[in-house]
């Protein structure tokens, strides 16, 4: 993912759970992308989980205390959402995770797992992809805030608001679907895995 606050490409591996941070220079004709940075560790998920997938930072405007946060999600049995400090505490150090949010009902029932997830920048809304599901599911992330024990904590919680099922390619050929991102004008792309396909969803 391209966090545009900072000017950076953001990656995770899945089986290291590293999360690297690479300089992008858009200056030039050709974008050029930086040698990896190591940027933190997110905790190693489950062994029935299958991994990290994909990365989101969600703006401080959108968080409770005006602190941005980076969300990633796990890829399946079950598949989570992830809410983490922006920044680990000592640089290349691990991430601390404030929550796991798993999905809805509505939501799990057509998305057996994860595959990315990005924030509409037009919206504020999440999008989170399916490889099995073949599909988008448009949500919020929301919250709520309690006093306990003379402390005030946050409880994060994603509501559905709408699902788009992937189109064929050719046939009854579905896109694998493995990575989504915006552009500037907020249209949607999509890129599948196995094969040069590209969707490209215009904003309504």
């Amino acid at each position: 993912m391209i966090d545009h606050e900072s000017r950076q490409v953001l990656t995770v591996s899945e089986n290291c759970c590293t999360v690297h941070a690479l300089s992008l220079d858009t200056c030039q004709d050709v974008p050029k992308v930086g040698e990896p940075k190591l940027l933190g560790i997110l905790p190693r998920p489950s062994q029935a989980n299958k991994g990290w997938e994909g990365l989101a930072i969600l703006p401080g405007s959108a968080s409770p205390d005006k602190n941005p946060r980076l969300v990633t999600i796990q890829e399946g049995k079950p598949p989570l959402l992830v809410i983490c400090n922006r920044h680990p505490k000592k640089a290349g150090g691990k991430f601390e995770v404030e929550a796991k949010v798993p999905l809805p009902a509505e939501i799990a029932a057509v998305m057996p797992d994860l595959s990315d997830l990005a924030f509409d920048p037009k919206t504020g809304h999440l999008m989170l992809l399916s490889d099995e599901g073949c599909g988008i599911y448009e949500c919020a992330l929301g919250f709520t805030t309690r006093a306990f024990e003379g402390r005030s904590v946050s409880t994060w919680a994603l509501v559905a608001i709408g699902h788009t099922e992937l189109p064929a390619l050719t046939g009854d050929i579905r896109l694998q679907a493995e990575g989504l991102a915006f552009d500037a004008k907020g249209d949607l792309f999509i890129i599948g895995e196995g094969r040069t396909s590209l969707l490209h969803l215009q904003h309504q």
